[in-house]
């Protein structure tokens, strides 16, 4: 009896901050798996306190274990979030899949899957270019970062480059991983995606994947998937276990230790393998790296799997250097004792910044019940219209192209909404968001100060937010915008 009671209380405890279905297959405490919470929670404090960027989730495992995480308001475990080129080491391991499979090897010759686009003569270029060139960022072609912008055939378009000395020189290019999706699905008959969903994801867990389409109808292969920061952590594991998963091993374990291993050198002191960079200078370990700071970061060595989602505006190094310090160099190879800082960190919580400042006042009301038509935008968006609604203020947004977004923010506290109208993104190729479902949360908050309204909204199972100031100035709204993945802001009114 005093026994059940012990795990009732037990379970019971950790149930606030872990899904009850998933504590006795993941979850454990830092000691017990060689890690301190005191390292844990000032790496975490450490990360939340960066000026140039903001922490959406974080997961980290140590022996197959999920020994921490942090998700900080508004965002939480279950939503998703763009994986920017993280997407690129998902291409490599379907590669894999069908070099496994038989389907194709990395020495055959680009050309040969494309025998549509052949012409009278081909380049010595194009003869030449591998398989291996393009998981290696070797291509021998010039990248075009505006070709997806412009261009709705995209393998036209890219068969038509100059090839020069394919496998000499390394050249990161989304397009390059594009090219490997589409051959996929020429070798294997299935989209990337459905690839990776029969053979892996269904297999570890990962059930939330989705992917951008180009305007070919082939995921895009280089950026655009997206799924939980939990996700991208098994996906780490995997990779970790060298292909197996619950004894079964899903890819070979020679492709994996192929494609974590340097392949080509990027510059003097940047490593990389097929579709993934080498980690630092943490020994035997290696990153899949996407915009704005997405990572996985498999190390072997400490047996040991980060997954983190940000909004970063710096080069990242920073980020990585409080990870590798306080966390990949401080791991123990015995488990130590849980103390109070275990409960310290347990009971943690995180937010992102709300808007400062005050409710709204009798003053500020010449502000609401008008549409405010702003000036053509990188948002897309053409006029908003403010309303009190209680202890919150309404804010509809309506697009250039007729849809409505309508929010409810509150002071000091995020609100939350849902909305099919496409959240701000980087990213401007054609076709984009395309293969997405379009249910997006919205979380928003206000505030006045010294006459400017501020309002934050944030897209927390997305990855971009925005941050207005709305002021009237003699008779005339002024509104600037600024987007969480720029540095600089927008006039829009």
């Amino acid at each position: 009896m005093k026994l059940f009671q012990f795990l009732f209380r037990f379970l019971f405890s950790i149930s606030f901050f872990i899904p009850f279905n998933i504590v006795a297959q993941y979850y454990s405490s830092p000691e017990s798996q060689g890690l301190k919470s005191e390292n844990i929670q000032f790496c975490f404090d450490s990360l939340m306190n960066i000026s140039h960027g903001e922490i959406h989730g974080i997961v980290v495992m140590r022996h197959g274990k999920i020994v921490a995480e942090l998700f900080p308001e508004p965002f939480k475990r279950e939503f998703s979030h763009t994986l920017y080129s993280v997407s690129k080491t998902f291409v490599a391991t379907a590669v894999g899949l069908a070099v496994d499979d038989n389907r194709l090897r990395i020495s055959d010759r680009v050309m040969l899957f494309f025998p549509e686009f052949y012409r009278d003569t081909i380049s010595d270029g194009w003869a030449d270019m591998t398989i291996r060139d393009l998981l290696t960022m070797s291509s021998g072609f010039e990248p075009d970062w505006n070709l997806r912008n412009i261009q709705s055939d995209w393998v036209q378009s890219l068969l038509n480059k100059t090839v020069n000395h394919p496998g000499s020189h390394f050249k990161y290019d989304s397009m390059v991983s594009y090219l490997l999706s589409v051959i996929v699905q020429k070798v294997t008959g299935e989209t990337v995606l459905d690839y990776l969903n029969k053979r892996i994801f269904s297999k570890i867990g990962i059930d939330d994947a989705e992917w951008e389409m180009s305007p070919e109808g082939y995921y895009v292969g280089g950026w655009g998937l997206r799924m939980s920061t939990l996700s991208m952590a098994k996906f780490g594991q995997f990779l970790l276990n060298c292909g197996s998963w619950n004894g079964e091993q899903l890819l070979s374990s020679s492709w994996v230790r192929e494609m974590m291993s340097v392949q080509q050198h990027a510059d003097k002191s940047r490593l990389y393998g097929y579709q993934i960079w080498k980690h630092d200078d943490i020994e035997g370990a290696f990153r899949a790296d996407g915009a704005l700071g997405q990572y996985i970061i498999v190390a072997p060595k400490e047996d040991m799997v980060i997954a983190i989602t940000q909004c970063n505006r710096g080069n990242g190094i920073l980020e990585r250097q409080i990870l590798n310090d306080w966390l990949l160099r401080k791991v123990s190879d015995k488990p130590l004792q849980e103390g109070s800082a275990y409960q310290k960190l347990r009971s943690s919580c995180y937010s992102l910044p709300v808007a400062g400042g005050k409710s709204l006042r009798a003053k500020y009301m010449k502000l609401l019940d008008k549409d405010i038509f702003l000036n053509q935008n990188s948002l897309g968006w053409k006029s908003i219209r403010l309303t009190s609604c209680g202890a919150q203020l309404k804010i509809e947004i309506e697009t250039t192209t007729g849809e409505q977004m309508i929010l409810h923010a509150s002071n000091g506290k995020w609100g939350s909404d849902t909305t099919h109208v496409c959240p701000p993104y980087s990213i401007n190729a054609l076709g984009r968001f395309s293969g997405i479902s379009r249910r997006f949360v919205v979380s928003s908050s206000y505030g006045i100060n010294n006459g400017t309204l501020c309002l934050k909204i944030l897209f927390p199972n997305w990855i971009s937010g925005v941050e207005l100031f709305i002021s009237e100035e003699k008779g005339e709204v002024k509104v600037k915008a600024k987007e969480n993945y720029k540095k600089e802001f927008t006039v829009l009114k």
